[in-house]
């Protein structure tokens, strides 16, 4: 058989003289004792959610009869409601606006924008749209006009 000059050859065999790991039975833990410690209650806090997803049909029931606003890039339709603990948000983006790379990625953008705005957004249903403007708008654009679709609607509550 052929080597390099710096290799040397592994027997991928195992070899019958060598003693396999053994260990006596009385260093060998069978089970978990009944007083295991669990884990402490240290370390972070689950993230509390600021924007919720419609997905119940009493939602979309509610925003059929919500107020609709529109901008250069989005529409949106609003279902005020004091009740709920945080706004909560669908997405209607049809294949008209593009292949699902683009619609995913103004979703993500949506959202995005959304987050970073969360507290100042009333509480209530939203419906989100995408209206079919230029191919490929900026983020900023985007931001420029889902933020003024929000304060619309805070200006209509």
């Amino acid at each position: 058989r052929w080597r390099l000059k710096n290799e040397t050859y592994l027997s991928t065999q195992h070899s019958s003289t060598s003693a396999s790991a053994w260990l006596p039975p009385s260093n060998v833990k069978q089970s978990r004792t009944f007083n295991h410690p669990s884990a402490s209650g240290q370390g972070p806090a689950q993230a509390e959610r600021l924007i919720e997803s419609c997905n119940q049909r009493t939602d979309f029931d509610l925003l059929k009869r919500g107020n609709r606003f529109s901008g250069q890039h989005y529409w949106m339709m609003f279902s005020p409601d004091v009740t709920l603990r945080c706004p909560r948000v669908a997405y209607a983006i049809g294949r008209s606006y593009g292949n699902a790379v683009q619609r995913n990625r103004i979703r993500r953008q949506s959202r995005s924008i959304l987050r970073s705005s969360a507290t100042r957004m009333p509480k209530g249903r939203y419906l989100i749209g995408v209206v079919k403007s230029i191919p490929h708008p900026s983020f900023s654009d985007l931001e420029v006009d889902l933020k003024t679709l929000i304060s619309k609607v805070d200006a209509s509550k």
